[in-house]
């Protein structure tokens, strides 16, 4: 199995960033604690349902779980959507206004300080008039982590193909 253990300590720093146990984020998601901590800890190799639940449940885009710096990744996203709205003119208030996105956290993904879903990605991209890609030039990257992940679960290449098709076709909105 090729090694993700990345995406376990992802997973714990967004837990205990939030201030969780593991039994609050179990109860949450209707999973047990020890499952919980058995992904952070990647003592096997958790499933893709279980990392998507995850996933949706901090509010952060499958693809952020496999970049290798989270500061890195939050910093450069929320630069990209700033140099964008400073383009067209656009203020923090406006975006968040008209995409529903809350001002706080629309300001702390500006500055880095967190990471939006990718639902949230999509609607900034319809109403900036941009593919998700121009947010995320780091898209192609992600997706090859993504592809070692569903390699390392064991799925067969159609099944990834599809998956992965299907991220992508996501991205390109």
């Amino acid at each position: 199995m090729k090694d993700i253990s990345y995406v376990g300590q992802k997973l714990r720093q967004l837990r205990e960033k939030r201030g969780l146990t593991l039994a609050e984020v179990g109860k949450a998601i209707g999973k047990s604690p020890s499952l919980i901590g058995s992904v952070e800890r990647i003592d096997r190799c958790p499933s893709l349902s279980s990392v998507l639940e995850l996933a949706e449940f901090y509010e952060v885009p499958l693809s952020f779980l496999f970049e290798d710096d989270l500061d890195k990744y939050q910093k450069g996203i929320g630069e990209q959507v700033e140099k964008i709205m400073t383009q067209k003119s656009i203020s923090t208030s406006e975006l968040a206004r008209k995409t529903d996105i809350n001002y706080f956290k629309l300001a702390d993904f500006l500055l880095g300080q967190t990471s939006l879903t990718l639902d949230q990605l999509e609607i900034l991209a319809n109403y900036l008039n941009i593919p998700v890609k121009h947010i995320i030039p780091q898209a192609v990257r992600y997706l090859s982590h993504i592809k070692r992940y569903l390699e390392a679960l064991g799925l067969d290449n159609e099944s990834t193909t599809n998956i992965l098709n299907y991220i992508d076709s996501r991205l390109e909105n």
